[in-house]
């Protein structure tokens, strides 16, 4: 009867036990699979972090390269924006000698026209009334009177004449001058105008470049604010680990 009793006992306490450890061996299931979740989770956000970090590696890499490329196009501009403000100087100066030349040449044609009238009138006067001033000669003077007479009429229409060519020869070279002075300014005008065009050219390359620098710094800044979500969330994590 005793051991009857003693067999009732241990039974019952091993059913006890029994229906105790099931749940802690259930709760100590459920643990571990959160903990493991919890650490899964954990991993993938420090890899997107780490993603996250290099893009932002990569764009600040573009960025200092394209920031160097700007301040040698800045150089660039500078110069040819030096350049063109010498060419326009230079064709001021070209228009303002052409000008002058313009001025010369008019004022040389003026003269050689007049010098060319001069000489017609005094040829025809001295035709005109050539007969009565030779017949007086040789009633009035001596024969060597009539002779300086001669030599001066000719000395005087030689001299017209020669007056008359240097006129001409300093209307050519004037002409001469426009010419090569046009010319100049033509070439000087060629060169403004690649200029101007290799100043528009770069000047766009600039806001180019520059809205790509605003707009990476713009990713940075975005990607860098979701590192540091990244990074709260993991020490976050940690913690609940």
């Amino acid at each position: 009867m005793k051991r009857l009793f003693q067999n009732k006992l241990c039974l019952i306490i091993c059913i006890c036990l029994l229906a105790c450890s099931v749940p802690v061996i259930s709760y100590a299931t459920s643990t571990q699979d959160k903990l493991n979740e919890a650490i899964k989770e954990k991993n993938e956000m420090k890899d997107k972090q780490d993603d996250i970090e290099d893009e932002i590696d990569d764009l600040k890499s573009e960025k200092k390269s394209l920031t160097k490329k700007l301040k040698k196009l800045e150089t660039q501009l500078e110069e040819v924006s030096a350049n063109l403000e010498s060419l326009e100087e230079q064709i001021d100066v070209k228009e303002g000698e052409i000008e002058e030349t313009l001025l010369a040449l008019d004022e040389a044609r003026k003269t050689e026209e007049y010098q060319y009238q001069c000489l017609k009138l005094r040829i025809q006067q001295m035709y005109e009334q050539g007969d009565m001033d030779y017949i007086n000669a040789f009633l009035n003077a001596s024969f060597n009177d009539v002779l300086n007479f001669n030599e001066y009429m000719n000395a005087m229409t030689e001299f017209d004449q020669r007056l008359l060519h240097e006129y001409e020869e300093i209307r050519i070279y004037i002409e001469g001058e426009e010419e090569r002075l046009t010319a100049e300014k033509e070439e000087l005008d060629a060169l403004r105008d690649e200029a101007e065009a290799e100043q528009h050219r770069v000047s766009e390359i600039i806001a180019e470049m520059n809205s790509t620098i605003a707009d990476y710094a713009d990713q940075i800044e975005e990607a860098e604010k979701e590192a540091k979500a990244y990074e709260e969330a993991i020490k976050q994590k940690n913690k609940d680990i």
